[in-house]
């Protein structure tokens, strides 16, 4: 019974099970001949880049008194503690109102809410080039430092 079964799903699925083998077979080539690598270390720089424009543009500007920045090494994204007495809520829909989507850090958050800091968002930059994320900064220099 197992086999007429197993051969039924076989019949069904053969396409994308060979799409599936294809597929496979072609990331193999291309991490054989160290086009993964080499795809790798350019994102890297390339984020690397977003991520010094973003905490450049905040510290040198009015947010850098009153933004603090952790989280530089943890990937695409980094925490802002903003000390201007707003909350979580108060920051994403100020700076939405500016135009820029960032996030409640509680959104992310594995812990009891009830532990949470208030005034800490989560920014992203990857998907942004240099001239956005300047834009994306100043917008929020409008929304928090007022």
């Amino acid at each position: 019974m197992s086999f007429l079964f197993a051969g039924t799903i076989l019949q069904k699925h053969s396409s994308q099970l060979l799409f599936s083998a294809w597929i496979l077979v072609t990331l193999a080539r291309f991490i054989e001949k160290r086009h993964f690598d080499r795809h790798i270390n350019r994102m890297k720089k390339i984020y690397r880049e977003r991520r010094d424009i973003l905490t450049e543009k905040i510290s040198q500007g009015k947010l850098g008194k009153i933004v603090e920045i952790s989280g530089l090494d943890a990937g695409m994204h980094v925490l802002l503690k903003v000390n201007n007495n707003m909350n979580q809520n108060e920051l994403v829909l100020s700076a939405l109102n500016e135009g820029v989507k960032i996030y409640r850090l509680s959104e992310y958050y594995s812990f009891p809410v009830s532990n949470m800091p208030e005034n800490i968002v989560v920014a992203g930059f990857s998907g942004l080039d240099k001239k956005q994320i300047i834009k994306g900064i100043d917008a929020l220099c409008k929304a928090w430092a007022k």
